[in-house]
């Protein structure tokens, strides 16, 4: 019933069933299997778990069968296989402080590579041989971000970026390619500005510290998984997928209300 939209790449036959794109498919469905395997973890016993998390393996594997899409399936696994680590060894984990730091570890790390490396290569030959290994590691992503930071630069408050969707391009009979920035810390850069992913930032250090407050080691999983992801998606900022933009929300008002986050914040 839903138009769907087939894509040829790396000689790989992809389909959205419906979706904007066969990435869009598999991170919507794999998003959603982390909320809820997240949201009633707690209330499972050893067995249940072990039996739901099998099956949605099994789903995530069916997606990428569909969609090709690497990313949703190796994060999606790697947050299955995180909440039965912290199911089983939660209590142990609780009094690690480099734990509970994980989150702002993955955060500085998906950061740090995705603008030194649009740094290098805009001051270096980008037929180098990093640029090629750089394209490698962002799965063909590389030059639509380095396109995107020529364009607009990096500015405090933003730049009003043109993106071109898969409609638009299909639409105009491939007279319009896609361009869009696949790296969610390049995108809050290109679009919000400096001040928005330092902002986010700091939302990551105050909610890892009332997650280690709350001895909450699943959302310590949960921020650190999508904080890897936003190398090769621009889930951090989508309010549609992205469930840790109510985590900070819900953290930081409980935070105000004991005065917490007001003491460590000063």
């Amino acid at each position: 019933m839903l138009p769907n939209r087939s894509f040829i790449q790396h000689g790989v036959l992809r389909y959205s069933l419906g979706f904007t794109s066969p990435n869009a498919f598999a991170n919507i469905v794999t998003i959603t299997v982390m909320n809820g395997l997240i949201g009633f973890t707690e209330e499972l016993d050893k067995k249940r778990l072990y039996y739901i998390s099998c099956l949605l393996l099994i789903i995530l594997i069916m997606i990428y069968k569909v969609t090709n899409s690497r990313a949703a399936l190796i994060f999606g696994i790697l947050f299955i296989l995180g909440t039965i680590f912290s199911y089983n060894y939660g209590i142990k984990l609780d009094k690690s402080i480099f734990f509970y730091s994980m989150p702002v570890i993955s955060f500085l790390f998906g950061m740090l590579i995705s603008i030194f490396s649009i740094i290098y290569a805009s001051i270096n030959n980008i037929d180098s041989t990093l640029y090629n290994k750089l394209e490698v590691l962002f799965s063909g992503r590389f030059r639509y971000m380095l396109y995107a930071y020529d364009t607009y630069g990096a500015k405090w408050f933003g730049n009003k970026v043109e993106f071109v969707s898969y409609n638009m391009s299909q639409l105009s009979n491939g007279k319009v390619k896609w361009f869009g920035i696949d790296n969610s810390y390049m995108y809050i850069m290109m679009c919000y500005g400096i001040v928005a992913i330092i902002g986010m930032l700091m939302l990551y250090i105050i909610t890892s510290y009332m997650a280690f407050k709350m001895n909450n080691t699943y959302i310590v999983i949960y921020l650190s998984i999508i904080a890897l992801w936003g190398l090769s998606e621009n889930i951090m900022i989508n309010i549609a997928m992205n469930m840790s933009l109510l985590v900070f929300a819900d953290y930081i008002m409980n935070g105000v209300k004991k005065n917490s986050v007001i003491r460590v914040s000063s």
